[in-house]
């Protein structure tokens, strides 16, 4: 476990970890004990909207209109609607478990490269 100065800021060594694109905008996040961490890539697929037609560039106005690189960090314990950022108030717990997201897919990665080389 990853301790913090009480046990709300514990890390649990069980973790979720996702990627995905959400309204053609690449994100990651991680949930580890109460927090979870969404990392904004700011990896923008635009060929998402391509069904809309003509109308797609005001729904990429819409949603990509402020998106950029980004970290957002929540206590799910606390917050379970995911409204209050906490990144800025705890920067340690968002660094740790960033590098944990890192480290996460990095495995991933690397069990793919592995199954694959059985499979050949």
């Amino acid at each position: 476990m990853i301790r913090g100065a009480d046990d709300s800021q514990t890390i649990k060594k069980r973790v979720i970890f996702s990627e995905g694109i959400n309204y053609g905008a690449e994100k990651k996040s991680i949930i580890s004990g109460n927090w979870k961490l969404i990392y904004n890539t700011g990896i923008k697929y635009k060929k998402a909207f391509g069904y809309f037609g003509d109308s797609y560039r005001e729904l990429e106005r819409l949603f990509f209109g402020g998106y950029r690189e980004s970290l957002e960090l929540y206590n799910l314990s606390n917050d379970p609607k995911e409204r209050t950022n906490l990144v800025d108030k705890h920067p340690e717990i968002a660094q740790k478990l960033f590098f944990l997201m890192k480290k996460v897919r990095l495995a991933e990665e690397y069990k793919g490269e592995k199954n694959a080389c059985r499979s050949q």
